[in-house]
């Protein structure tokens, strides 16, 4: 994310765009790696028993190496990204924030239920 702009209304109802404060965080996705096998998920004991998907010493020797990593797709490779720097909010922002957020993540359920009931 290079940039996160928010609407605030006045008592109006007139809106502003405010281009919110960013500062730059470690990857959580990669841990600043740039590169990861997330993609694979989790490898357990059972994988690694005779029969299993990981089962190949040299196969999972070559996954520990890194020989399966892509380029993360959050970073892009970079190893960080930019998040909003709450510290630097004003009290508009903060709240203008939430409720976005909060309207993002009610928006993004309604699209998992649609998507558990074959929408």
């Amino acid at each position: 994310m290079t940039a996160r702009t928010i609407s605030i209304y006045d008592e109006d109802g007139n809106s502003t765009e405010h281009t919110l404060p960013m500062r730059w965080e470690i990857c959580g996705c990669c841990r600043g790696e740039g590169k990861s096998s997330l993609y694979l998920g989790a490898i357990t004991q059972s994988d690694r028993e005779p029969g299993g998907s990981w089962d190949d010493p040299e196969d999972f020797e070559r996954y520990m190496a890194g020989g399966y990593d892509r380029t993360c797709g959050e970073c892009r490779g970079s190893g960080k990204v930019r998040v909003v720097d709450h510290e630097k909010l004003t009290d508009a922002e903060a709240e203008a924030l939430r409720a976005d957020d909060d309207e993002e993540r009610d928006y993004q359920a309604m699209v998992a239920a649609e998507r558990r009931f074959g929408c």
